[in-house]
């Protein structure tokens, strides 16, 4: 009986260490779980090259996380390295759509083959050239494909006539996904860095598409309009750049009138328009109301009234077009886009 007792304890005992070592072992599985699941990240963290100060760490990080994207054995990301083709498909991922015959330099045994399989990548040719520097412009078009290749998006003619996809073009710049160095200059035949092409497959990622899109004005920087202002003398007194400052309409009829004739002293001469006012501004204000404002508006008033963005822009067009002598069209049947609620 004694002896039965002894075996019935240990029974419990070893019951036990069963069910704590399981626990243990439950515990164990979490953690190397959660340590598996934080490995991208601390690895992104851990490039020698790649501090969390730098810009493109957050972009490279969650390349990492999504299996994407590594670095070299020496523990290096090299962040200004050149994205090749086959690098830069690899950095996108697998895509939906697969191609239906292989290109005659990407063999299927190739690291990159299911990457460049499923880019959408066609330039007309049945080579991939994976070695091959990228292109700004092919990361976009590859990048618009893989969003949908959606069509009908705007951008400045000053930025669709640097691209062969213009579509594409207008896709990332109206979405705000590639801007250029100042908002204008999109260097679509440059090559790219690994951390910037990061930067546009994350940021295409992320990007809600049916949200409003960017316009001129949004990517433009500050740097480049105050050159653009600078470069130019046409206000009085040259004031200095404000891209808060607000302008008269007096102001801005002989800022366009200078425009126009490429000088600073305005020949009056020129116009047969008569000031029906005094002001400092009274001839300025005549013409450009003859010429697009509206004839009834040539008033004193009106000279010291601030002018609206509509306005400034139909000023300034029709000195334009009046330069080149192209047809001016008046502002209220062409500006469609334009709204009296500019201010």
């Amino acid at each position: 009986m004694k002896k039965k007792c002894v075996i019935i304890q240990k029974e419990l005992i070893y019951s036990k260490i069963r069910k704590v070592f399981f626990m243990q072992k439950k515990i164990i599985c979490a953690i190397l779980a959660i340590a598996v699941l934080a490995l991208p990240v601390l690895a992104a963290a851990n490039f020698s090259d790649l501090p969390e100060s730098h810009w493109g760490f957050s972009a490279v990080s969650k390349l990492v996380d999504s299996g994407t994207v590594n670095g070299y054995e020496d523990g290096t990301f090299r962040p200004t390295g050149t994205v090749t083709r086959a690098q830069f498909v690899k950095m996108m991922g697998v895509g939906p759509v697969k191609r239906e015959s292989d290109f005659s330099d990407v063999a299927p045994d190739h690291w990159s083959y299911n990457y460049v399989m499923t880019s959408q990548f066609d330039d007309g040719t049945n080579e991939f050239k994976p070695n091959q520097p990228i292109t700004r412009e092919e990361t976009i078009v590859l990048l618009w494909k893989r969003a949908g290749a959606v069509e009908g998006n705007y951008a400045p003619s000053i930025v669709t006539a640097q691209a062969s996809n213009k579509e594409a073009a207008a896709w990332a710049y109206s979405n705000g996904i590639m801007l250029g160095d100042d908002g204008v200059n999109m260097r679509l035949d440059g090559t790219l860095s690994r951390v910037e092409a990061a930067a546009l497959i994350v940021r295409t990622n992320e990007t809600d598409f049916t949200a409003a899109k960017k316009n001129f004005i949004d990517n433009a920087s500050g740097d480049l309009l105050k050159r653009i202002y600078e470069s130019f003398h046409i206000f009085d007194n040259n004031p200095a750049y404000s891209p808060e400052k607000t302008m008269t309409y007096g102001e801005l009829s002989r800022a366009a009138l200078r425009l126009l004739e490429s000088e600073y002293n305005v020949q009056y001469g020129n116009y047969s328009e008569k000031a029906q006012f005094q002001h400092t501004y009274a001839k300025d204000v005549a013409i450009m109301c003859g010429m697009c404002f509206g004839a009834d508006k040539a008033t004193a008033a009106f000279a010291d009234s601030t002018a609206t963005k509509e306005d400034m822009v139909a000023a300034l067009t029709a000195a334009i077009t009046q330069k080149t002598k192209n047809t001016v069209y008046n502002k209220g049947n062409y500006y469609k886009d334009i709204t009296s609620s500019l201010s």
